[in-house]
């Protein structure tokens, strides 16, 4: 997303040598086109800081709120740091200045892929933690019997 057509357009041409991409150039155009109908298409979002109807880490702050878990990679013709970009959502921040079509879109890949390892993490941990509980569980279940063993022992014996 970015309200200046050359930009768009030179980023929307590096981009397409790896993506499908879809372009917008207002907040409400790019709110529309990651509604629930597109937005399971989307892998990421390249969204400039500067738009029409909407600026900066606020503009940030309200896509990463909307689209959470979506990665953003955040570029701007104006200085940010990372760490206020990071902090407010976004994987990344490219200076347009600075910007060629290959490290935008070395960006967006790596922004795809740590979301990606992030939902594998997520999911090795959710796994590990069910195989914990079901751990604890049948440890739980050996502790009762082995005790419900010996107290039958014990009764036995002294019965006897």
């Amino acid at each position: 997303m970015d309200d200046t057509i050359d930009d768009l357009l030179y980023f929307q041409r590096g981009l397409e040598a790896a993506f499908e991409v879809e372009t917008a150039r207002t907040e409400a155009e790019a709110l529309a086109r990651l509604s629930d109908q597109i937005r399971p298409r989307v892998d990421a979002v390249l969204l400039d800081l500067f738009l029409p109807n909407g600026q900066g880490l606020a503009l940030l702050s309200r896509f990463c709120r909307r689209f959470p878990g979506l990665p953003i990679v955040s570029v701007s013709g104006y200085e940010f740091t990372d760490r206020d970009v990071i902090r407010h959502g976004a994987q990344t921040f490219i200076f347009k200045p600075q910007a060629s079509q290959e490290s935008v879109m070395v960006a967006v890949a790596e922004a795809i892929v740590r979301h990606q390892v992030r939902g594998a993490f997520s999911d090795m941990e959710d796994a590990f933690c069910e195989l914990k509980a079901e751990g604890e569980h049948r440890e739980k279940r050996r502790k009762e019997f082995q005790e419900d063993t010996i107290k039958r022992l014990s009764d036995s014996a002294t019965n006897k």
